[in-house]
């Protein structure tokens, strides 16, 4: 999640609240990308909330995968912590993914998730960390991308939805970002392998090839 933007507020009831707007559907979105995750794989998830993620990636790879977990909020990485993550081996770095170092080795991952983060960024920001993480992930890795999207053709109601959800985050949880950051030009170069829209097309999940 984000730097300079504290989730620890609403740790204890960020899934809670999700559910209650948008019923099962935000983490439908990420369940239906894990299948794309090849057995021993190293993964990089950044900004992974609660960590619940890390027991649905349990349930198709008990074993053998490599997960790095980073995420801005000691207390969603406490409850992240008490995941059941079967016998994977999960590193947990609490860090904003802007100011955190990754390996300078690059290319070491096998797949990148990243769950609803790219909403928390301005269009520069999100550039530098989309730029950021594409050197981390291999060359033929998997990228999986879950968040909202608007368009030209975008309902109204789902245009002051965005507006609502960014007024919560700026109050609760001093968020300064006001409108989606355009990401499509950032994955231009990948292959598109999978593409889903859930909720009226209001929430994407895409797989890309790099």
């Amino acid at each position: 999640m984000p730097g300079n933007t504290n989730y620890n507020t609403i740790a204890w009831f960020y899934d809670g609240l999700s559910k209650l707007v948008f019923g099962s559907t935000i983490k439908k979105a990420q369940i239906d990308l894990l299948p794309h995750i090849p057995a021993n794989s190293k993964v990089l998830i950044v900004g992974g909330g609660t960590g619940w993620i890390l027991e649905e990636i349990s349930k198709l790879h008990p074993s053998d995968l490599e997960i790095t977990y980073i995420d801005s909020s000691s207390k969603m990485l406490e409850r992240s912590k008490k995941r059941n993550c079967g016998s994977n081996k999960v590193q947990f770095i609490e860090a904003s993914i802007e100011q955190y170092l990754l390996p300078d080795t690059g290319h070491l991952y096998d797949v990148i998730i990243t769950p609803f983060i790219a909403d928390g960024f301005s269009q520069s920001a999100w550039q530098q960390v989309f730029t950021k993480l594409d050197v981390s992930l291999k060359v033929n890795g998997i990228w999986l991308y879950a968040d909202f999207q608007l368009n030209d053709k975008s309902p109204l109601w789902q245009r002051l939805m965005i507006k609502l959800l960014y007024l919560f985050f700026r109050i609760t949880c001093r968020l300064r970002v006001k409108e989606l950051p355009l990401v499509d030009e950032c994955f231009s170069f990948y292959k598109q392998v999978s593409k889903q829209m859930y909720f009226a097309g209001f929430i994407v999940s895409q797989v890309f090839r790099k």
